[in-house]
């Protein structure tokens, strides 16, 4: 039995974004139940599920436990504005940001985070998370907090930047009042957050705007977050997964725009660890498409490096694997013009 505490002003908002998988998002409801910190509200909002399973689970669990608040979207709109809404919903002084699929697998962790907060006055604490690979069912630990101590905002962004680590919202306790300011300064770029769908890379713009306004961030060495992959069937076609990898290509390069946007004042030498991380996050994404033939991923390579976030001159001039494997996936790129 899980005994709740209901407050008015919860310590922690837990926000969940769902989209159909109604027995991995009970687990991932359980996790948050189960934590030895009661005091937090558990907001999923359904991005339009096909699978109308998914959303009545939740609402059975909403009826043994009033912490929890389900929110329906009325069209399916993609990750990025499900979690918007979710902040906007949210009371707690904190929040934390927890995928469908995924679970807390350490029932101490939102207590030991809020602790961190509280003592150190960190606006962000960061907590370790293990990857579990599903289809090969061989978990192990990844993603070390980005640095060895606290930090300001500033520096977590350098670092957001020369290495890509702690751009996932999960695995994060987060000042609520940061959070907003940092999607209010990405909305000054973005416009309605409605009129272009981030189904991908949505992570990355988000702690972005957190980390411009985080002025201390905090790690703790606590694995509390289990983050699994799932590999998509080989028996795919390969134009229904051209079309996937467009799509993710598309909200990828939309996300980076936005962020190149955001950090436009910043030095040269930030600059060009942005880049390189543009590259690398092209490449990732390049890679995801697992049967597309070799015209196809030269069109994606194409998408990128028309996109205004690379220049020809920059990726012959930069020696590091990604850019080299933008090069030689797309040769022309030489007979492109600098579009920086």
């Amino acid at each position: 039995m899980i005994l709740v505490y209901v407050l008015a002003n919860p310590l922690i908002s837990v926000i969940i974004p769902l989209y159909n998988e109604p027995e991995l998002v009970q687990r991932a409801i359980l996790s948050v139940q189960e934590q030895s910190l009661k005091d937090v509200e558990i907001i999923v909002v359904d991005d339009c599920s096909t699978n109308v399973t998914a959303p009545s689970v939740v609402e059975a669990m909403r009826k043994q436990d009033p912490r929890i608040s389900l929110y329906l979207l009325k069209e399916n709109s993609g990750p990025f504005f499900a979690r918007i809404v979710g902040i906007h919903k949210s009371t707690g002084s904190y929040l934390m940001f927890l995928d469908a699929d995924d679970y807390y697998n350490d029932q101490n962790i939102l207590q030991t985070a809020y602790d961190t907060a509280i003592t150190t006055k960190a606006d962000l604490v960061h907590f370790r998370e293990q990857v579990r690979d599903v289809t090969g069912f061989n978990p192990f630990v990844w993603a070390n907090p980005v640095v060895n101590s606290s930090q300001n905002a500033l520096y977590g962004v350098k670092q957001w930047a020369l290495n890509g680590q702690g751009t996932a919202l999960h695995g994060k306790l987060i000042q609520r009042d940061v959070v907003l300011k940092g999607m209010s300064k990405i909305q000054e770029f973005m416009g309605d957050f409605f009129k272009f769908k981030l189904y991908y890379s949505e992570d990355i713009l988000m702690m972005l705007g957190i980390y411009l306004y985080a002025e201390k961030y905090e790690p703790i060495e606590d694995i509390g977050y289990t983050y699994n992959i799932y590999e998509s069937s080989l028996s795919i076609t390969s134009q229904v997964e051209f079309e996937k990898v467009a799509k993710r290509a598309e909200s990828t390069i939309y996300a980076l725009q936005i962020v190149k946007q955001m950090l436009a004042d910043t030095g040269k030498d930030l600059q060009r660890h942005i880049r390189f991380q543009i590259a690398k996050l092209s490449k990732n994404t390049i890679n995801k498409a697992k049967v597309i033939n070799e015209d196809q991923k030269a069109e994606i390579c194409k998408m990128f490096l028309e996109s205004g976030l690379l220049n020809a001159k920059y990726i012959k001039e930069t020696i590091n694997e990604e850019c080299m494997f933008l090069f030689d996936e797309y040769r022309n790129v030489m007979n492109q013009p600098s579009y920086d």
